[in-house]
C-alpha cells in the first residue's frame, strides 16, 4: 500500500496516475483502469494533477460521497467497463494538507477477466500501461489476453486438419523410453504408440471423421516442425551459448532441418547446451550409480521446462534460451498468468500449455506445479548467486528469465572461447598430416577437446584426473577421453605410472 505521507514527491509511474476531478468524476479514468487491470495494477488518485515539474499538485474534487457513488456505478455497469476487480477496501479518502483525495488502488485482474475493456467495445476499449501512459492495445495483444481466458488443457483440443503422420516417430521412441526408464512398472509402458499417445493427451479422436489426430499438445511436442508451423506460424526455438566475445558460440535452431524441430527434442538438445560446464561433483548413490543432478542442472532444467509450458505459440515472439558463462536467460512469447508476487511466493501454477505440463511430468520434469521457482532459488543461493529475476514486457508479450550460475567451476566454458582460435592451425596441421599418411581418425575437433588442449597448453601437461576434474566426468570416462586425444595426435603421453601426464603436440613435430 502507498504511503501518501509524503504525497509531494510522488511523481506519476508505471503504476501511479493523478487525475484532476474538480469537474467532477474523470471519464478518462476509465482507461486506467482498464490499462492496470491488463497490466500490473497500479493506484489512481482522483483530486490532484501532475505539476510542470512533475510533482504533484493537490487539485481537490467534488463532493467525495458522489464520486464515490459514480465511480462504483460505472464499476457495476457492464456497457461501461467489462469486469469489476475492486473491493469496497480499495476505494479511499485520504486528506492531503487542506485538500481530499480519493485513492483507487486497482489490481491486476486475473486471466479469466482479461482483457478488461470499456464502452462494451473489447478490440477499441482494451488499454494497458507502458511507462507513464495509457495505450491501446492492438489487435493481437487482444487476442493474446482471450487465448488466455480459456483453460489451461485448452492445447488437448484436436486438430481435425492434421494427421498422425505429423508426428516424428523418433521423439516419439525416444519418449516412450525415457517414459518407461521414469515410471517403470506402468500401466501405460506396453501399450501401443497409438494408444499411449491418446492416454498422454497427445492424440484424440475427432468428432468430425472418428479417426485419430494430434492434439495441439501433441504437436508441438512430438511433431515435425514444417508441420507445427501449419497451426503455429511463428513458431519458433532457438538456443545459443555465448562464452566469449562473439554474438554465439554454438546454436540450434528448431527450423534448421538437422533434427525434428519440436518441444520434446528441444528440450533436450537445449538442456544438454544450456547445462554444459556446470560443476559436477563427484557422487555416487547407494547403488554406486554416479549422481549427475546439482541444484544448478535441476534450476536449468526447470527454467527451460516452464518456458516450454508457459509459451503462447501463436505469438509472433519464439523461445530464445541463451547460456552466458554467468547466467542463462530464456526469453518465451507470452505474458504472465498470475503476477510476478504469486510466482515468486511459489505454491502456485498456471500452465498455460496444461497438456505440456503433464507430459513433461511423467518423465520426471517438473513434478511439482508451483515449484518451479524454488527450486530456481534454492540453486542460486547455494551457489551464493543472487536470486533468480522474472521480468515482462508488452507489445509483443514476453517474459524473461534470468537464472544466474556459479561461476568458478566454468573453465570449461571459458576454455571453448579462450582455446578455439589457439588450437585451430594444430588440428588443421594435424588433419593434413593424416591425409597425407591416407589415416583418417573419424573424429572431429569438439569442444570438450578445445577445453582440454586449452588446459595443457596452459599448465604445459594434464593428467586424466585433471581432465575428470575439468569435464566432470569419472576417471575411466576421462581416461577414454584423453586416449582418444592421444589417437588423433593431439596430446602427446609423457611419464610412466603414476607420473603420467600429457602434453599438446606442437604443429611443428
Amino acid at each position: 500500500m502507498q504511503n501518501f505521507s509524503n504525497f509531494s514527491a510522488l511523481r506519476e509511474s508505471n503504476k501511479l496516475e493523478y487525475k484532476s476531478a474538480r469537474g467532477g468524476f474523470p471519464s478518462s479514468f476509465w482507461e486506467t483502469y482498464s490499462a492496470f487491470c491488463n497490466t500490473d495494477g497500479g493506484l489512481v488518485v482522483l483530486g490532484a494533477k501532475e505539476g510542470p515539474d512533475g510533482l504533484p499538485v493537490p487539485s481537490g474534487m467534488a463532493a467525495s460521497h458522489k464520486m464515490e457513488k459514480e465511480l462504483w456505478d460505472g464499476l457495476n455497469n457492464r456497457k461501461k467497463v467489462s469486469a469489476n476487480v475492486l473491493l469496497d477496501s480499495d476505494v479511499t479518502v485520504e486528506q492531503v494538507g487542506e485538500s481530499s483525495i480519493m485513492v483507487v488502488r486497482v489490481p491486476r485482474a486475473s486471466r479469466e477477466l482479461r482483457p478488461v475493456f470499456i464502452n462494451n467495445d473489447m478490440l477499441g476499449g482494451s488499454y494497458r500501461r507502458n511507462g507513464e501512459g495509457d495505450y491501446h492495445c492492438t489487435r493481437r495483444e487482444v487476442n493474446a489476453m482471450v487465448r488466455d481466458s480459456y483453460p489451461s488443457d485448452i492445447d488437448k483440443r484436436v486438430l481435425d486438419g492434421i494427421d498422425m503422420d505429423a508426428f516424428d516417430t523418433e521423439s516419439v521412441r525416444a519418449y516412450r523410453q525415457e517414459f518407461r526408464d521414469e515410471r517403470s512398472p506402468h500401466p501405460w509402458v506396453d501399450l501401443e504408440d497409438e494408444e499411449f499417445l491418446v492416454r498422454l493427451g497427445a492424440a484424440g479422436r475427432s468428432n468430425k471423421d472418428g479417426r485419430l489426430h494430434p492434439t495441439h499438445a501433441g504437436l508441438l511436442m512430438f511433431g515435425q516442425e514444417w508441420r507445427i508451423t501449419d497451426e503455429y506460424p511463428e513458431y519458433f526455438l532457438d538456443c545459443r551459448q555465448v562464452v566469449g566475445g562473439e554474438r554465439w558460440d554454438n546454436r540450434i535452431v528448431s527450423s534448421s532441418g538437422e533434427w525434428s524441430g519440436n518441444v520434446y527434442d528441444y528440450f533436450h538438445r537445449a538442456y544438454r547446451m544450456l547445462a554444459d560446464s556446470l560443476p559436477v561433483p563427484f557422487h555416487l548413490d547407494e547403488n554406486m550409480r554416479r549422481i549427475d543432478g546439482t541444484p544448478q542442472h535441476k534450476a536449468v532444467r526447470e527454467a527451460l521446462a516452464n518456458a516450454l509450458i508457459h509459451a503462447d505459440y501463436y505469438d509472433r515472439c519464439g523461445i530464445v534460451a541463451i547460456r552466458y558463462t554467468d547466467r542463462v536467460e530464456i526469453r518465451n512469447p507470452g505474458g504472465l498468468r498470475m503476477s510476478v508476487e504469486e510466482i515468486v511466493a511459489g505454491g502456485m501454477s498456471d500452465a498455460r500449455n496444461g497438456t505440456l505440463m503433464k507430459m513433461f511430468n511423467l518423465i520426471g520434469v517438473g513434478e511439482k506445479a508451483g515449484s518451479g521457482f524454488d527450486v530456481m532459488r534454492a540453486s542460486t543461493r547455494s551457489a551464493r548467486r543472487p536470486d533468480p529475476s522474472i521480468t515482462e514486457r508488452h507489445e509483443p508479450d514476453v517474459v524473461t528469465l534470468v537464472l544466474p550460475l556459479e561461476t568458478s567451476g566454468l573453465k570449461y566454458a571459458q576454455g571453448i572461447a579462450n582455446a578455439s582460435r589457439d588450437f585451430e592451425s594444430q588440428s588443421h596441421y594435424q588433419a593434413e598430416k593424416r591425409a597425407a599418411s591416407g589415416k583418417t581418425s573419424g573424429k572431429r575437433k569438439n569442444e570438450r577437446q578445445i577445453a582440454i588442449l586449452s588446459l595443457a597448453n596452459e599448465r604445459k601437461g594434464v593428467t586424466s584426473a585433471d581432465v575428470g576434474e575439468l569435464l566432470g566426468v569419472s576417471q575411466p570416462r576421462a581416461r577414454a577421453i584423453v586416449h582418444d586425444l592421444v589417437e588423433a595426435g593431439l596430446l602427446k603421453r609423457r611419464g610412466d605410472g603414476r607420473s603420467t601426464y600429457y602434453e599438446p603436440t606442437h604443429p611443428k613435430e
